[in-house]
């Protein structure tokens, strides 16, 4: 062991300076000798641990700056992913744009020639032959179609409308379209919606009843014996909205529970063999699943293998507002305590039947058989309560309609019951014997709910016929109950009018061309855009149907250069017919220019009901362009302005000293136009839709009362179309432009006071 000292000394010196001694002091310092060795080491040690620490400091910013450079490299490939995604979403959107067209090209073509064939003289055989075709042709339309919903599902375009609907007619609709599917199987199809369920509603009527239909055509399909029946419940409801409960129900083959796990699988079907005795793609169930996940609801199905199915679904809908809301029908006449006997062999139909008459008031009993409803009718009669009207099943055992009709009038006690006939679909051709037997009224089932109230209130209005079989003044049928037809001088526009095809496709120009001849229709066809807008250029066309995909100029640019040639003093109609059936292909169409949009395959309903919502307008301006024949224009052109003969007939009951009646009219409704539209275009630029509804819903009866028909059409149309905006905007301007039409032949009425 050592320790530390610290020795401190100072020499002696004598007088010659030399040193003669020491004289110093020895300190221990043991203790801070020590301490400073610590001290020392310490600061070794903390300069170590500095230095490791930097080291640290260092390595971990290295590896910041590494993750920092990993993380951007990541976000670069995540973002050329994403482009890829869209870019591939766009390339299929596009190539389904493209298939559509491509597919329905050559599809119109099909129902469209087919559906010329009808209107010759066919053999049976050759009848036959076509019926298939256009079978075949509507069941590969339906696979198209599918594909492109479920494409559209999937990429996240498909939308939904918000408009106004009767659930009812929604409902009905699809068992007319299956009908005959179901006739023809011998199958009982109708339709029960509950008289607590809100039939005034807003959603998307469209979307609802591709559902329906798509469960209605599986039951239909899977159904060989029995009966189908759709049923709507009310599940929940506020003041807004309304949840509703729709059941399909058969009493087809059922489904097995394996089968039941993925059904609603896409490309799943519950008969997948190859050897399938049923077809279909095995996607109408995936896309119904979405369709109602989209509408805020669930669906499922109950079923039992050989017992028959029952699948429902759930949605969410908004009411209509109480002003909305429209009367069913414009009669006084109450069916308010009105005693009435149901006679059908089926239970289901008359269960549903008994719910309809007493929801409407009134006083119902059901009868299984003909002889049983006999007992019935001269019961009542006896006990002085006879029955007003019967309902009679045509097919029933022991004794069909017919026979019980004759039964009821050659009996004197109850000969004075009306009787209605309701025959399965395809059962026609029984007219004349009905009023033979003296039926009242013949409808073939399905029956809408508000057809049957109309054909009730219309059987009820007229009086009993003392004879006990002579025929009724008339039958009452489906299309006697239909609004009364257009007058004869709106049924020859089609004559005075000509089209313009522009259509690259020669089958398709054929198709268009036939059928515009069968709706009275002069036209003229080019294969593409350049020719189209040359011929528009040398002659006036009052409608131009534009294909938008043709060779040299496509159907935009050559609408583009149309409405260029014209300026403001002119505008052709132009409605787009293209086979794209993709969400947007509607605005791109209204964005270049055109007036609207039909899409391909076109039926030739479709096509007609079209023109007709075009035609009015377009024939006026014809007319204010053709000045060389003045008094027969002049007439003409006022005629279909404003049919002044409504105004004549007020002079008719004028008072004398009384002022002007016509007078005070005309300018009441001049007032009252004028401020209707500027509130028009004063709530189209705050986008008040209700605003709009409402101000064109009060311009359109202000312009029928003084017979300004296609200004009342026009405001008609834009009460319609709340939710198109550039439609809107289009419809606004043609009304400003048509009231200027009107008040020129208006003026000269007036007698100046």
């Amino acid at each position: 062991a050592y320790r530390w000292h610290l020795g401190r000394a100072l020499p002696m010196r004598n007088q010659a300076g030399e040193i003669v001694m020491w004289v110093g002091t020895c300190t221990d310092i043991d203790d801070h000798k020590r301490t400073e060795e610590e001290l020392q080491k310490a600061r070794e040690e903390l300069e170590q641990r500095v230095a490791q620490r930097t080291f640290e400091l260092s390595s971990a910013n290295n590896l910041l700056k590494d993750e920092i450079s990993e993380r951007k490299r990541i976000e670069a490939e995540l973002e050329q992913t994403r482009d890829a995604a869209l870019e591939s979403t766009r390339l299929k959107s596009e190539f389904l744009a493209n298939m559509s067209h491509e597919i329905r090209t050559p599809m119109n073509g099909v129902i469209g020639m087919t559906g010329l064939l009808f209107d010759t003289d066919l053999s049976p055989l050759q009848l036959e032959y076509t019926e298939a075709i256009q079978s075949s042709a509507d069941a590969l339309l339906t696979v198209i179609d599918d594909i492109l919903d479920f494409s559209k599902i999937e990429a996240g375009q498909l939308r939904f409308e918000k408009i106004d609907f009767d659930l009812r007619d929604t409902v009905e609709s699809p068992l007319e379209l299956l009908a005959e599917r179901a006739q023809a199987k011998n199958i009982e199809i109708a339709s029960l919606v509950r008289k607590d369920v809100p039939t005034s509603l807003r959603g998307d009527p469209g979307r609802l009843r591709q559902v329906v239909t798509n469960l209605l055509g599986n039951a239909v399909k899977f159904t060989e014996q029995g009966e189908i029946v759709v049923e709507v419940k009310k599940e929940h409801e506020t003041a807004d909205h309304v949840v509703l409960r729709f059941e399909v129900s058969d009493t087809g083959i059922g489904i097995s529970e394996t089968a039941l796990r993925s059904l609603f699988q896409a490309f799943t079907q519950a008969d997948g063999s190859t050897t399938r005795k049923y077809g279909g793609t095995g996607l109408g169930l995936a896309i119904s699943k979405q369709l109602v996940e989209l509408m805020g609801g669930r669906i499922g199905v109950e079923s039992t293998p050989g017992g028959g199915s029952t699948f429902w679904f759930t949605g969410r809908f908004e009411k209509q507002p109480p002003a909305a809301k429209v009367e069913q029908h414009a009669d006084d006449v109450s069916l308010d305590r009105v005693r009435v006997l149901i006679v059908d062999d089926n239970a289901t139909n008359r269960k549903i039947f008994v719910h309809q008459t007493t929801a409407w008031g009134m006083v119902a009993a059901e009868a299984e058989t003909g002889a049983r409803a006999l007992e019935l009718l001269r019961a009542a009669a006896v006990q002085g309560e006879p029955y007003d009207i019967a309902i009679l099943d045509l097919m029933m055992p022991g004794m069909d309609g017919f026979n019980l009709a004759r039964a009821i009038k050659s009996d004197p006690s109850i000969a004075q019951v009306r009787l209605v006939l309701l025959p399965s679909y395809g059962k026609r051709g029984h007219g004349q014997l009905a009023r033979e037997t003296g039926i009242a009224a013949y409808l073939q089932k399905p029956v809408r709910q508000s057809q049957l109230f109309n054909c009730l209130t219309t059987v009820m209005s007229e009086q009993a016929d003392d004879n006990k079989i002579a025929a009724p003044s008339r039958l009452v049928t489906r299309y006697s109950l239909r609004e009364v037809p257009a007058r004869k001088e709106e049924s020859s526009e089609s004559s005075r009018t000509r089209v313009l095809v522009a259509e690259d496709n020669v089958v398709n120009q054929k198709v268009a061309l036939n059928q515009l001849q069968s709706l009275g229709y002069a036209a003229d066809a080019v294969p593409n855009g350049r020719e189209a807008a040359e011929a528009v250029g040398k002659r006036r066309y009052d409608v131009v149907l534009m294909d938008c995909q043709m060779p040299e100029m496509d159907g935009f640019e050559a609408t583009a250069e149309i409405r260029r040639r014209e300026g403001a003093s002119r505008h052709t109609v132009i409605i787009a017919m293209t086979a794209h059936a993709l969400a947007g292909e509607r605005e791109k169409c209204l964005a270049a220019g055109m007036d609207d949009y039909i899409s391909k395959p076109v039926k030739t309903d479709a096509l007609r009901r079209m023109l007709e919502r075009w035609i009015a307008p377009s024939i006026e301006e014809q007319h204010h362009a053709q000045p060389e024949a003045p008094s027969a224009s002049s007439s003409t052109t006022e005629r279909a302005v404003v049919d002044t003969s409504v105004l004549a007939s007020f002079r008719e009951v004028q008072q004398a000293d009384e002022p002007d009646l016509v007078t005070e009219l005309i300018d009441l409704f001049i007032d009252d136009a004028n401020l209707r539209i500027e509130l028009l275009s004063k709530a189209l630029a705050e986008n008040d839709v209700q605003a709009i509804k409402r101000e064109a819903h009060s311009l359109k009866g202000g312009a029928g009362n003084i017979g300004a028909r296609r200004m009342a059409a026009l405001s008609e149309e834009l009460e319609e179309k709340i939710e198109d905006s550039a439609q809107m905007k289009m419809l606004i301007t043609h009304l400003e432009s048509e009231f200027k039409g009107v008040i020129e032949v208006l003026q000269p009425m007036r007698q100046e006071r």
